[in-house]
C-alpha cells in the first residue's frame, strides 16, 4: 500500500533534495505493480519535473527586497528596476530612466475642474490649470473697502463712506449736504471781520458793518462833511426832528394836510410857501394900468377886507 504524503509536508529540503516522506512515497510509486500504465507516465513526468529543478540549484537562490520591497522568508533574492537609482525621479519607470523621460504620468481625465478654472493637456500628458476668464456681469454692488492678502484673495470687505474717498473734482456730496456746508460757512462768516456783510431787516447793509469813512463828502451843492439834504413830510400838525430822522435843517419841506398849504423851515420857524420872506405876491393893477403886486399874507392868502372894514382874506388853494 502507498502512503500520500501530509497535505503540509514539503516536497525539498534547504539543500533542494526531495524530503523522506516524498521520497518514500515515490519510491512506493515506482515499486507498486498496481500502476495503470496513465499513471506510470504521470509518475515519470513528475520525476523529470523534479529532477529539472534539482539542475537549477533552486536551493542556492535568495531573495531580497529593496527599497518599499518587502520579502518575508529566508530565501533573497535582489530584484532591480533596469536604469534605476537611489532618487527616483521623472521616468518612463519607477524612478529615473536612461533618456531622463518623464515616467507616469497623471491621468488628465480623472483631474475635473469647476467653470472657475481651466485645464490643458499636452501631448505629454502634462496637464496644466488656470483661472478662468471672468466675464463682466454687467451689474454692480455698494463701493467697498477691500482687504486682500499675498495671493490677491480678498480677506476682508467693510462698506466703504465718502470719507474714504480722496479730494478731487468728483461730486461725491449730494445737493442738501453741499447746501448745508455752504449756508454753515455764510452763517459763521456774516458781519465778521474779513467775512460777509449782513443784511439788516431793512434790506441794508447796517451801518456797523461799513467801514470807516477817511475823509468827508466831497460836494453836495458845493458843501462838504456831514452834509444834511432836506426832506418832505406830509402830516396834519408841524414836523419835528422824529419825523426826518435827524434835526431840522433850513428847506425842509412840509404840506400841511389839514388845509393843503406848502411850508418850508427857515431859520428855527415854518414859513407859508407866500411869506414875505419868501417873497411871494399876486400880481396886480391900479386901475391906471399901473403894476402893483399884492403880497401874500403869512397864512397865504389875499389879503382883503369887506365893505364894512371886516378883514376877509381870500384863500390861494383849495
Amino acid at each position: 500500500m502507498v502512503a500520500i504524503p501530509r497535505p503540509q509536508a514539503a516536497i525539498a529540503d534547504r539543500a533542494g533534495l526531495p524530503t523522506h516522506e516524498w521520497y518514500t512515497y515515490l519510491l512506493d510509486l515506482a515499486n507498486s505493480a498496481g500502476m495503470t500504465p496513465d499513471q506510470l507516465q504521470r509518475f515519470e513526468q513528475l520525476v523529470a519535473a523534479v529532477d529539472a529543478l534539482q539542475q537549477q540549484g533552486g536551493g542556492r537562490a535568495n531573495i531580497q527586497g529593496v527599497g518599499s520591497v518587502e520579502v518575508v522568508g529566508m530565501e533573497i533574492m535582489q530584484i532591480y528596476l533596469v536604469g534605476d537609482n537611489d532618487a527616483p525621479g521623472a521616468s518612463w519607470y519607477y524612478g529615473t530612466g536612461l533618456d531622463g523621460a518623464k515616467g507616469w504620468y497623471a491621468i488628465a481625465d480623472a483631474l475635473a475642474v469647476t467653470t472657475d478654472l481651466t485645464k490643458a493637456v499636452a501631448g505629454t500628458g502634462v496637464s496644466t490649470f488656470g483661472l478662468a476668464d471672468l466675464p463682466d456681469s454687467g451689474t454692480g454692488t455698494a463701493i467697498y473697502k477691500t482687504t486682500r492678502d499675498a495671493k490677491g484673495r480678498t480677506s476682508g470687505q467693510v462698506a466703504a463712506t465718502t470719507s474714504d474717498l480722496p479730494e478731487g473734482t468728483n461730486r461725491y456730496f449730494t445737493d442738501a449736504r453741499a447746501d448745508a456746508r455752504a449756508d454753515a460757512r455764510i452763517a459763521a462768516q456774516k458781519g465778521q471781520p474779513n467775512g460777509l456783510a449782513s443784511l439788516g431787516i431793512d434790506g441794508k447793509v447796517p451801518a456797523a458793518q461799513l467801514p470807516t469813512s477817511s475823509s468827508g463828502v466831497t460836494s453836495v451843492n458845493a458843501r462838504t462833511g456831514a452834509v444834511a439834504v432836506p426832506d418832505f413830510v406830509s402830516k396834519a400838525t408841524a414836523p419835528t426832528a422824529t419825523d426826518y430822522g435827524r434835526a431840522l435843517i433850513n428847506g425842509d419841506r412840509w404840506r400841511n394836510t389839514g388845509n393843503g398849504v406848502l411850508y418850508t423851515y427857515q431859520d428855527g420857524a415854518w414859513l407859508y410857501d407866500n411869506a414875505a420872506s419868501l417873497s411871494r405876491y399876486v400880481p396886480a393893477r391900479l386901475s391906471s394900468g399901473t403894476a402893483s403886486p399884492i403880497p401874500l399874507n403869512a397864512d397865504g392868502t389875499i389879503p382883503a377886507r369887506l365893505s364894512n372894514g371886516t378883514v376877509s382874506n381870500i384863500p390861494t388853494q383849495a
